[in-house]
């Protein structure tokens, strides 16, 4: 949870002060390090959002903060690997071949299509739970899809 409040103190030449949060709460020690930006330098009464953490002495102090009007830097969405779509669909069709071939039957493909829509479902069922933080699906579970055929 990220907390609101200003700096009541800032040592600029050590490069570390304390914030006063707007909750109420004690002063909280906060280093340079601790700023997301580090181009820009505080100053006391500058607006300052942060997220609390603990020193080894248990003494709060702040962690990730950000200056008023600093944007927040976004995480990083991880790129589709396109290799593995493309190597699901090889198997598909190498599996499609096989049933028109009369290799293996009608079945096989009919079952693993379905194991596959199900662990799908229950993926992004999974998903959206640790999105909205709600209820997961057991990992043994997911992995256990997985292997049949998802």
């Amino acid at each position: 949870m990220r907390i609101k409040g200003k700096i009541a103190f800032w040592d600029d030449e050590k490069g570390y002060g304390f914030i006063e949060p707007y909750t109420g709460r004690e002063r909280v020690f906060i280093h340079i390090k601790a700023f997301s930006n580090a181009g820009r330098r505080p100053k006391i009464n500058q607006v300052v959002t942060f997220a609390l953490s603990s020193d080894k002495q248990g003494r709060p102090c702040a962690l990730k903060a950000s200056l008023a009007g600093d944007h927040l830097p976004r995480k990083t969405q991880r790129k589709d690997s396109s290799l593995s779509t493309i190597g699901g669909a090889v198997f598909l069709v190498i599996v499609g071949v096989l049933v028109a071939t009369a290799k293996i039957p009608h079945f096989v493909l009919t079952l693993y299509i379905i194991a596959s829509l199900i662990t799908f479902i229950v993926y992004a069922a999974d998903k959206s739970a640790a999105q909205k933080g709600g209820w997961r699906t057991q990992e043994s579970t997911l992995h256990l899809l997985s292997l049949a055929g998802g």
